[in-house]
C-alpha cells in the first residue's frame, strides 16, 4: 500500500512561502533560522524546516508560527497575508524562479 500524498492548507502554504521569502530577503539559512525559532521557544531543525519549503509538511502549528514571529520580529499578519516580492511581485515570468523569494513563474 502507498502511502497517501500529504495535503497543505492554503494558509498553511502561504506561511511557508512567505517565512521562505522572509529568510532569503534577510539571507538566513534555515539552520540559523531554525536556531532563532528554537531559542523564541519552539525546538525546531534546519531539516524540518527545509523539509516545510519543500512542501513535505503538511501543515504548521500556530505555537511554530507565533515563535516564528518572534524570531525574525514580524507581526502575524506578514506571515499570513499574501506577500508580494518586491523583486518579482510575486510573479515572475514564466519559466523563471525569483531568485529572491523562491516563487516558480507559471502559465496558471
Amino acid at each position: 500500500m502507498t502511502p497517501r500524498p500529504r495535503r497543505t492548507g492554503p494558509v498553511s502554504q502561504r506561511i511557508v512561502k512567505n517565512l521562505r521569502a522572509m529568510r532569503r530577503a534577510r539571507r538566513i539559512s534555515t539552520l540559523a533560522l531554525s536556531e532563532m525559532i528554537t531559542d523564541a521557544g519552539y525546538p525546531v531543525s534546519g531539516q524540518i524546516l527545509r523539509n516545510q519549503e519543500l512542501g513535505r509538511v503538511g501543515h504548521v502549528s500556530i505555537d511554530f508560527v507565533l515563535a516564528v514571529c518572534q524570531a525574525l520580529d514580524v507581526a502575524l499578519i506578514d506571515l499570513t497575508s499574501e506577500f508580494l516580492c518586491q523583486q518579482c511581485h510575486s510573479f515572475p515570468p514564466v519559466g523563471f524562479t525569483c531568485n529572491e523569494c523562491g516563487t516558480v513563474g507559471s502559465t496558471s
